[in-house]
Formats: C-alpha cells, structure tokens, sequence
C-alpha cells in the first residue's frame, strides 16, 4: 500500500515487518500475511496522534495440471486439465488446441514443457507446469533385405529399432515375436512386423521373401533294340 500523511513532520510505522522502512509518510509495503499496521505520527509541535491502515494479503491460487507428466507416440495427443483457479493462460502456444481455458489437447512433435498461468477473481496469478514427452518414430531396420530364397532353404532375418516386434504371418517362422527369426517359408510370402518402443510408439515394416519353386528333374530313357 501507499499512505501519506499532510499534517505530521514524522511518522513511525510498527510493526515495520513487509515495509521499506519503518519511518516517514510514504511507504513501500509486501507483507506475506494480512498484517494491521499501526501509526504514529508527531506534529511540529511534538503533539502526536495513532491511526491503523489494514492490509489484506491474498492467499495465491493452488494449481494443478492433471496429468502434469505424460508421454505420447509423435502424432498422438494428450489431454492436460488445468484447475484451482478462474482462468488460465498457457505458453507456449505450439501444439496446444488453445492457448486459454482449463481443458486443453496438446499434440507437441518434440517433448514439450508448458506453463500454466492461472489467476483468481482477485486477480491473484500463480503458475504450475505439464510436461508432455513425445516419443521419437520407430524405425525398423531388418537384415537381410527382402531376401530371395531357394524352397526348402531357411534364413534368420534380424530386427533392429524398436523394443518388441509381432510378425504376421505366422506361417513358415520359428516364432511369431521378437528381433530375430527363423524364416522357412514354402512359398513367396510378405511378412509384416509391428514394432512397438519403450514409449508405447509402434510403426510397422514389411519383409517381401521371395522362394524359387523346386525344380523338377524328368530322366527318361531311350530303350534301343540293336539288330544284327
């Protein structure tokens, strides 16, 4: 608060807790708690008179982003709720749906941390943050490629990319899961692989094998008479 006094040639404030100084008719307060200060102020004369200014501290809004921690797949999105106060401003403003309001869908492409401003009807103003982190794409790499193979033969096809991998089709594999296979398949198959990382971010690849049929072998035989 800001109080003068036109009629004392000094004053002393008490308690001085929160002002810039504890004499003179001008004063700088910031309390951190409601506080009722008391004044003193001498005329010319010595004559001396009290009176009490009142002020009024405003506890800060508590706010809270649920979730204030979430992890999405690049391209996906997250909801994030704002509340605790009357309105809200958000920054940055990349990715968000808006920019104000308590509910909001962030869609970052990169691990984004916003702020969330939130004032109450008093105009007090506090902020909390909501960390979205945004999974990288998944790329799966297999060795060998597109392999080509003789019917009968068998190759290991190795994954790499991604945590966990699902194969399908099924037929013609060892297994149906994990970075290394076993393939054998009687036939030209196209296989699909989901892979899915540590964040929950899937992408897929396709495999195109290639089998040669068995060759067919016909022997025949020329069955001659001789005549003498």
């Amino acid at each position: 608060g800001d109080w003068s006094s036109d009629v004392c040639s000094s004053d002393l404030w008490s308690p001085a807790t929160g002002l810039s100084s504890s004499t003179g008719n001008t004063q700088i307060a910031g309390p951190t708690s409601t506080t009722t200060y008391t004044i003193i102020g001498v005329d010319v004369n010595g004559c001396a008179d009290t009176t009490t200014s009142i002020m009024t501290v405003n506890p800060l809004p508590v706010l809270s982003a649920t979730p204030s921690v979430t992890s999405i797949c690049n391209g996906s999105s997250a909801i994030i709720i704002a509340s605790g106060a009357d309105s809200y401003q958000w920054t940055p403003s990349a990715g968000l749906s808006a920019d104000t309001g308590s509910v909001v869908t962030a869609q970052p492409t990169v691990t984004t941390t916003y702020t969330i401003f939130g004032s109450d009807t008093l105009g007090c103003t506090n902020s909390v943050t909501a960390i979205v982190n945004v999974g990288a794409p998944v790329a799966i790499v297999n060795t060998p490629l597109n392999p080509t193979l003789c019917f009968g033969d068998s190759i290991l096809i190795s994954l790499s990319g991604a945590l966990s991998y699902q194969w399908t089709p099924s037929t013609g594999l060892n297994i149906d899961t994990g970075a290394n296979v076993v393939a054998n398949p009687t036939m030209t198959t196209t296989y699909t692989v989901i892979g899915t990382d540590a964040n929950g971010c899937s992408d897929t690849a396709s495999i195109y094998i290639t089998v040669f049929p068995m060759t067919s072998i016909v022997a025949s035989t020329l069955d001659r008479k001789s005549t003498r």
